[in-house]
């Protein structure tokens, strides 16, 4: 592939109006090797080299060597950089001499862990035979296999969930593999940030106590993508202490980053053309050209969509086989999503679109192209997901599409941030007393809680145990605390949503045939009676949502549009936990209760996002308790605010939306993982709230609280970035209803728009 040609290409296509703002080549990197302190066993050298592997790179010798001598690890490299070797060298090269002992790898996805049992098993058939196997343990192993596998594996790859809903509640049945349990691998930990992040890292902590019953000390060998705090993310989730290895030696091809920010569309006020239809042509003309391509977007529907779109145009051109092109993303069902990754890998597919499901280490063969149709999240999902192209030494190619919001337009303007800046924190709460609560109720089925568990559980055990007690969930007999009811509780314990239940997405054909799933809370917002689902560029219309039997039942339709759910929320203080004064106002952080509901959809054309109907729901109201920063502007002088001629409102919401674009930069959170509104209900003390969508709150909003400062200067830094008039996506938000999710507190049906003069006024009054 030669990216000089494909981007001479772009630019000499007809509708190029000066998309690519920056090109930025990182040269190719040559090997550094390292030396073993002492030989391997022969028949795993004489392996390696069959492989074509002779030498180690500098982190691979170095982590061979720190885990002989039993260190906790945390391996810090680039994507494909060979992290799997650091940890199954030495681990076979401990069963050569010992086969009586037993790992453990855990990965986030069940996807992950069968992929890796493929390359692990070329290297334990090799050298032990059928004596020592590896197995992988998850959801989809036949209930006749589970026996073999606890008996039988040496090696288990197996998730989190895995460990939460089987492994550990019948911790009795794995007894001989608890005792002779020697290595703990977890891979990809950068992914165990925020719900999911904090549930594993309850999960770990009573897997640490079954393992001291059963009086083994497994050795944690930890491997992540780039983050500012591999070490302390490592430790909070394996609750041991750890050292880093980062002296990444694997080599790199060259690989070239471009930029392309659509086009302003100057009959709609400053609002940019498609991002969605320009990643299409772009990756259109990439499949075309038979360069194998992937291209990840932030959603589901972006996703499908920008699949739709791509299959529409090639089925124009003569000769082009669709089938080559294909999408990828959660919800769809597991046999369809290795159907693909096989496809992917033997070099049957030309292109896929994809959410983020693909940024992880799934071998799916060498890819030239990676397209990023939005800013992820994080600096470390752009590395991660630009590293899935030119996994070997070859040339390859990152093009990055923006949206025209603040988030993508503050990076595509900056692009020194992606190259320069230091990646972000990843943030957990492993002691949110709501997650807390429901691992202690875990951990008293599988083992009597004791008061010695603080270890493991931290200062707010006692209390927990306590307030269990007193809803009779536990049961204390001489200072232990019995699980007194019947079922499991870790069915009702989802580790990776705020709910435990999920939807199933069915047709209403004969044959009720189940095409995904969806989470509860998302349900509201994917599934509701009206939505368009979109699954393989396929568009089904959702006739019904059945929140008590958990079925959306949808039907395949022709339709020429996709919607958009639009939310209202209101907000209460229930208690402040601290203040700070910036300027005039007040800033402060504490307990709030949100209720929130989806209230209507909006029809949006595809191609060209005409909106032409928007239709009221009636769903049910939800409410939570979480973590929130929030603004008190009752010292600000309004009456003089509107003599200026703008509402004070609108410019509250301005501020909002730009806090809730900056505060993801700051914190590494997903944009879904924080919700905001505003409340004039109180004229005396009008104020902004950004929440975390989490109960009891995961440290997002507590980080945004530490950073308020910040959070508003970046924030004004995008408003007075922006070229436009009146408040635009790239800014404030865009002055139509497209944003609109705010009621008037009159209930005269009013709205409140983000207005740019508004915003600026009230921001230069603050800082």
């Amino acid at each position: 592939m030669n990216s000089d040609e494909i981007i001479k290409e772009l630019k000499s296509s007809p509708d190029y109006e000066g998309q690519i703002i920056f090109i930025k080549r990182i040269e190719k990197r040559e090997a550094k090797y390292g030396n073993l302190s002492n030989h391997l066993p022969k028949k795993l050298e004489e392996l390696l080299l069959e492989f074509g592997i002779k030498r180690l790179y500098t982190h691979q010798a170095d982590a061979v060597n720190r885990i002989r001598k039993g260190e906790n690890l945390v391996i810090v490299t680039s994507t494909a950089s060979g992290k799997t070797l650091c940890y199954n060298i030495p681990i076979i090269e401990n069963l050569i001499s010992n086969p009586d002992d037993k790992a453990l790898y855990i990965f986030p996805t069940k996807a992950l862990a069968q992929d890796q049992l493929k390359n692990l098993n070329l290297f334990t058939f090799r050298i032990f035979g059928d004596r020592i196997k590896a197995e992988t343990y998850d959801g989809d192993t036949p209930q006749h296999k589970r026996k073999k596998v606890r008996t039988n594996s040496s090696i288990l790859l197996t998730n989190p969930d895995m460990l939460h809903y089987s492994i550990l509640p019948n911790h009795v049945k794995w007894a001989q593999f608890f005792g002779r349990l020697k290595y703990i691998v977890l891979d990809e930990i950068h992914v165990y940030r925020g719900v999911f992040g904090s549930n594993t890292a309850q999960v770990l902590r009573r897997l640490n106590r079954i393992a001291d019953y059963y009086r083994t000390s497994p050795q944690y060998i930890c491997c992540s993508a780039t983050i500012a705090n591999p070490v302390e993310l490592a430790e909070k989730l394996s609750g041991k202490k750890m050292k880093i290895i980062k002296n990444d030696g694997s080599p790199k091809g060259e690989k070239t980053f471009v930029f392309w920010n659509p086009p302003i569309d100057r009959k709609k006020e400053n609002v940019r053309k498609s991002t969605n239809i320009q990643a299409q042509k772009i990756f259109s003309k990439l499949i075309e050209k038979k360069i194998q391509t992937i291209a990840f977007a932030r959603t589901r529907i972006v996703a499908e969509i920008l699949y739709k779109y791509t299959i529409e145009y090639l089925k124009k051109r003569k000769n082009f086989n669709t089938e080559s092109v294909r999408s990828y993303r959660g919800g769809y069902l597991p046999e369809e999503r290795r159907k693909i990754e096989e496809l992917l890998f033997n070099g049957k597919l030309l292109g896929v679109t994809c959410t983020n499901a693909l940024e992880l280490g799934i071998d799916i063969g060498t890819l030239d192209a990676c397209i990023i149709v939005g800013y992820p999240g994080s600096i470390t999902s752009v590395w991660q997901q630009s590293g899935r192209a030119g996994r070997t030494k070859s040339e390859s190619m990152v093009i990055i599409v923006a949206y025209d919001d603040p988030i993508d337009q503050y990076f595509i303007n900056h692009p020194a941030y992606y190259f320069d800046s230091d990646p972000e924190n990843a943030v957990i709460d492993p002691y949110n007393p709501y997650i807390l609560a429901g691992h202690l109720s875990c951990a008293a089925y599988e083992i009597p809680l004791c008061e010695s568990d603080t270890q493991y559980f931290g200062p707010l055990t006692d209390e927990l145990i306590n307030i269990l007690e007193d809803e009779g969930y536990v049961k204390g007999i001489q200072n232990r605390w019995y699980w007194s009811r019947g079922e499991s509780p870790s069915a009702k314990n989802n580790l990776r949503t705020a709910s435990g239940d999920n939807i199933s997405i069915v047709e209403m054909e004969e044959s009720r045939n189940v095409i995904g799933t969806v989470d509860f809370p998302s349900a509201f917002l994917l599934v509701h009676p009206g939505a368009i689902y979109i699954q393989e560029g396929e568009s089904y219309l959702v006739h019904n949502l059945d929140i008590t039997r958990k079925i959306a039942y949808v039907k395949k339709c022709n339709l020429d549009y996709y919607t958009q759910p639009v939310t209202y929320s209101a907000i209460k203080v229930i208690e402040k936990r601290g203040d700070k004064k910036i300027k005039n106002i007040f800033a402060f952080f504490g307990n709030v209760e949100v209720l929130f509901s989806v209230f209507s959809f909006a029809k949006i054309k595809f191609y060209t996002l005409e909106r032409f109907g928007m239709e009221k729901l009636e769903l049910p109201e939800q409410k939570m308790e979480t973590a929130s920063v929030w603004l008190d502007f009752s010292t600000l002088d309004f009456e003089y605010i509107l003599s200026l001629g703008v509402r004070p409102a609108d410019g509250l919401v301005g501020i909002k939306n730009l806090m809730l674009a900056t505060l993801p930069i700051l914190s590494m959170c997903d944009k879904n993982d924080i919700g905001g509104t505003i409340d004039i209900k109180n004229p005396a003390s009008p104020g902004i709230y950004v929440f975390d969508k989490y109960p009891g709150g995961l440290g997002f909003s507590e980080k945004g609280f530490e950073l308020i400062e910040d959070v508003l200067n970046m924030g004004y830094d995008l408003l007075m970035g922006c070229d436009c008039e009146n408040g635009c996506p790239s800014c404030v938000g865009a002055s139509d209803l497209r944003n609109v999710v705010y009621r008037d507190s009159d209930g005269k049906g009013g709205w409140f728009y983000p207005d740019k003069r508004a915003t600026k006024i009230i921001m230069e009054l603050i800082i």
